[in-house]
């Protein structure tokens, strides 16, 4: 028994029975409901659209370990200039009570660097800091000088000036200066309190303490509505701005589980009104979009074992997805409504079959993206389509009754030649102005193509930022195990580091390099030259009436141990920008705006806060990834349609329609500057999937003539264009830029599947261009023209090059390949020419004679068909003759003329010579569309002094014949 009468078996066993099916579909979707109640969880985690082993996933990684992601900047408005002043104390107990709050950590409000107390430190890290190098350039007298005019001036520090008689605090005030830049603590004091300019805004910062990782949006809109409450209780006329990574994760969290609710309604609301409208009466159609719900479930079920959290995001975009398995259903149904015997139903089951396999093929290959939201985004898709596609074919029939008339029909297109010629050509000119379009398409891979906030969320950070961000500085992220090695971690980035730059280790050394200055200090040659230097500067202030001890303080500094811990002025520096965890430390590094460097993203423990950063790492990241993906998935498409079809020619057809899909929507993107992103590209990926189905079933329809595949493609692209149309009404830009892919990609497939497959069929079929090694050859050949130079030759020249080609030997073997509607046949062809006349020789590959023409005459073998016989091999000897005859023909050239040359032949064929040396590339006998015959010559190999191939095609008889020369 045949596969199709099994299947056949099966579905009536399961008709006339159908009770067993639905207890047991019903017990599978009670038990997911339950995994899905009792085991699924979800969250927004941006983690998760990352690839795990990326620079741009460390990026985001080093992030979180610095808790930039939990900061907290509020702004407080008292509404009027002096307004701070004003409220001072109401503003330091609205302080106070914010650090009392149990999910707010690390208040700081205002900073400042003592400079008078800075000077006053910054000697005692003159051994762990500065190289004994510096004693060479020390001048006792200078010193002594410049402190006896210094003290002549009223106010002057004498103890900054005993400690430090040569100035050495500037090379640690440098840093120190360029940190106060860079982090704008120019900020005016007003009784302690940072203002702006006319003391109207004063800024706070804090850092959210969520103690199970990432808070979701209820939790975050808790804390945001605790800080608003408590500022309108102690400022009650002020406005409180609050500036967060934290309002990104809400508006995001807010606006995707708006959208999916959104989605899923409107989704529901189109599909319904689409089957009502085209199903009137027949209500049991409208299992058809229940079926992907009950699909959904069973594939979240099974997810929900693989994976610990499940992506909202990704869940949205299912959500639309989810709709286009609504197409097998429509199949089904379309072929029992028009049929109504479980036989025509199985007849459709291989193109269902192979739908279902090239979809979830596509998706399935997401797997091995390296990014877990896309991962998800592949197993959840394939899933729901095997799923569904399971239950359309074996369920489905049991809930279906039909009517005896049909309330939709789509009749199918076939053109005539002049029709299929017409739409051949639009066809061609639209593809070339979208190809020529597509080099301006723009691609944005920075993260806020991807960020779902606000437009008013994005200005009010913007004005913040120009508030109370230097306009000028950059930022940097380092992160370490432990304290010290991040201080290590910070000294060998310094090299990459342009040298304004600020970090931490320039103030406070590791322990490993402060070991190293310290012993050089304490080298018994350093030892001698301080004291050398200790006893001149005594004698240089006796001579001008100072105390001998007056510049003691500096060597004593030198007597000590090192110090255990920094400076006061050093430890505020690092509580601003030092942040602790249990399994690591974090740094800022602060350095002023310029181009990213590649070297800091070498290392997994930094990353470089800026769009230009991550967008380099982006590409990095995620070009090898997607091409990885589409690699996978193409390959196994071909292989997958190349087993069950076994014609490349039908591969080509199959893939015709997503191929203009995704060359016109390119080149309508590019002329409208629609601007591509990482959800548009992974899109596109997914889209390749569900544009085969109409390929698939555009051939089965021409194949097998089935009346109801027209009708079921347009009820199949209305239902997936309407669900994706759905998601255009999405704010998040991750699910709004998916249903701009999805409907415009699968609205052009549709038309291109109904009647562009049609057309190109039909002129193919009229000239009988079904050899996919034309089709192939032919690109080549444009290739080899357009590739090859146009040269300038004399008559003389063209003569004694034409007539070299000319006594070219006449004994040639060549493979051939005849290829006839889909069969081929394959010979081992020996030609003998001489000036009047032409024999060849035919045999199979095996060795047996199938074909010769000589003087002694003509013999076909019996083996081979009589059609081809009667229709081929008769006239096989005259296709030779317009192959091989006028190589030696006696042509005039010009006196001087550029290649290629026009000849006209003496039966009126046309010629055309050029190349170098001289030689036919190419010759035919009559005029498109009404050509006899053509020839196209191959390359020339000057090694075997012949063609590499010559392709020739007869149009009266509508064959070809390929042939490589065999050396």
């Amino acid at each position: 028994m045949e596969a199709p009468d099994r299947l056949t078996g099966i579905l009536n066993t399961i008709k006339a029975n159908p009770r067993k099916t639905w207890l047991v579909t019903a017990c599978l979707i009670v038990v997911a409901l339950l995994v899905v109640a009792s085991k699924a969880s979800f969250s927004l985690d941006l983690q998760s659209m990352f690839p795990s082993d990326s620079q741009s996933g460390d990026m985001f990684k080093v992030l979180r370990s610095a808790k930039l992601d939990k900061t907290i900047q509020l702004e407080i408005d008292t509404g009027r200039p002096g307004g701070v002043a004003e409220s001072a104390g109401a503003i330091r107990q609205f302080v106070s009570e914010l650090a009392e709050h149990p999910k707010l950590e690390e208040i700081q409000h205002g900073f400042s660097v003592d400079m008078r107390q800075a000077l006053q430190d910054i000697p005692s890290l003159f051994p762990v800091l500065l190289s004994p190098d510096l004693l060479e350039n020390a001048d006792p007298e200078i010193a002594a000088t410049t402190a006896l005019r210094t003290l002549a001036m009223p106010g002057t520090p004498t103890t900054i000036l005993r400690q430090d008689p040569f100035g050495w605090s500037r090379h640690i005030m440098l840093p120190l200066n360029n940190f106060q830049k860079l982090v704008n603590l120019d900020v005016k004091l007003v009784e302690g309190i940072p203002t702006d300019s006319d003391s109207q805004r004063t800024i706070i910062s804090a850092q959210a303490a969520f103690q199970n990782g990432q808070p979701d949006a209820e939790h975050i809109r808790k804390l945001l509505d605790d800080i608003h409450s408590l500022c309108s209780d102690k400022l009650p006329n002020a406005t409180i701005s609050i500036v967060s990574p934290l309002n990104h994760n809400l508006e995001n969290e807010s606006c995707v589980k708006h959208d999916i609710r959104l989605v899923n309604i409107l989704a529901a609301i189109v599909l319904i009104a689409l089957f009502f409208g085209f199903y009137r009466g027949s209500l049991s159609a409208c299992w058809i979009p229940v079926l992907p719900v009950f699909s959904t479930v069973l594939a979240t079920s099974i997810l929900a074992f693989f994976y610990n959290s499940l992506n909202l995001i990704i869940l949205g975009i299912c959500g639309g997805i989810a709709g286009l398995s609504v197409d097998q259903g429509i199949h089904v149904y379309s072929v029992l409504n028009t049929y109504g015997s479980m036989r025509d139903l199985s007849s459709i089951f291989k193109p269902l079959l192979m739908s279902v396999l090239t979809s979830a093929l596509v998706f399935a290959s997401l797997s091995v993206s390296g990014i877990s939201a896309y991962a998800q985004l592949g197993m959840f898709s394939a899933l729901i389509l095997v799923i569904n596609a399971a239950l359309s074919i074996f369920l489905l029939p049991t809930l279906l009754k039909f009517r005896s008339d049909n309330t939709f029909q789509v009749p199918s297109f076939k053109p005539g030649l002049p029709l299929a010629l017409s739409v051949s050509g639009a066809v061609l000119l639209i593809t070339i102005i979208s190809i020529l379009a597509l080099p301006k398409l723009k691609l944005d891979l920075s993260p806020t193509a991807l960020d779902g906030t606000s437009p008013q969320t994005m200005l009010a950070e913007k004005d913040f930022q120009q508030r109370w961000t230097p306009q000028n500085a950059s930022m940097m992220v380092v992160t370490a195990p432990t304290h010290d090695k991040l201080l290590e971690r910070l000294e060998e980035l310094d090299d990459s580091l342009p040298p304004e730059a600020f970090h931490l280790a320039k103030l406070w050394p590791s322990e490993k390099r402060m070991q190293e200055a310290v012993t050089s200090w304490q080298h018994p040659d350093v030892q001698g030259k301080l004291q050398a230097l200790q006893e001149k500067l005594v004698q240089e202030c006796q001579k001008r009436n100072l105390p001998k001890d007056f510049f003691a303080p500096f060597f004593q500094v030198f007597s000590k141990p090192a110090p255990v811990n920094p400076p006061q002025f050093v430890q505020g520096i690092a509580q601003r920008i030092l942040r602790f965890a249990p399994a690591n430390a974090t740094a800022l590094v602060f350095l002023p705006k310029q181009k990213f460097s590649d070297q800091w993203l070498v290392q997994q423990d930094s990353a470089f806060l800026s769009p230009e950063a991550f967008r380099q790492a982006a590409l990095k990241d995620f070009t090898p990834r997607f091409l990885r993906v589409s690699a996978l998935a193409l390959g196994g498409l071909t292989v997958l349609l190349l087993v069950i079809y076994r014609s490349p020619f039908t591969l080509i057809l199959v893939i015709l329609p997503g191929t203009l899909a995704a060359i016109w929507c390119g080149g309508l993107a590019a002329a409208t500057g629609f601007t591509l992103n990482l959800a548009t590209c992974f899109s596109a990926l997914m889209l390749t999937g569900l544009v085969l189905d109409y390929g698939i079933f555009a051939i089965h329809h021409r194949q097998s003539a089935t009346a109801s595949i027209p009708t079921a493609l347009v009820l199949s692209a209305a239902t997936t264009v309407l669900t994706a149309a759905a998601l255009l009404f999405s704010r998040h830009p991750v699910l709004f830029h998916t249903g701009i892919v999805l409907f415009s990609g699968i609205s052009v497939t549709c038309l291109a599947a109904l009647f562009v497959v049609p057309a190109i069929y039909t002129v193919l079929d009229r000239f009988r261009k079904k050899s996919v090694i034309l089709l192939v050859i032919m690109p080549l050949l444009l290739v080899t023209g357009c590739a090859s130079t146009k040269r300038e030759l004399t008559a003389i020249q063209a003569t004694h090059e034409w007539q070299q080609y000319a006594k070219l030997p006449q004994k040639t073997l060549w493979n051939a390949k005849l290829d006839v509607l889909w069969y081929s046949f394959p010979m081992v062809v020996a030609v003998n020419q001489t000036a009047d006349d032409l024999s060849i020789v035919a045999m199979s590959p095996t060795g047996n004679t199938l074909y010769s023409a000589t003087r002694s005459g003509v013999f076909i073998s019996d083996i081979l068909p009589p059609i081809a016989k009667k229709r081929i091999f008769s006239n096989l000897s005259q296709d030779f003759r317009n192959i091989f005859a006028g190589q030696s023909a006696a042509l005039t050239f010009p006196t001087t003329f550029r290649t290629p040359i026009a000849f006209t032949g003496k039966d009126g064929e046309k010629l055309t010579i050029g190349g170098d040396p001289m030689q036919l590339q190419s010759k035919r006998l009559g005029r498109f569309p009404f050509r006899q015959w053509s020839v196209k010559y191959g390359p020339w190999s000057a090694k075997d002094n012949a063609h590499e191939f010559i392709v020739y095609h007869n149009h009266n008889i509508r064959y070809s014949i390929m042939l490589t020369h065999k050396k």
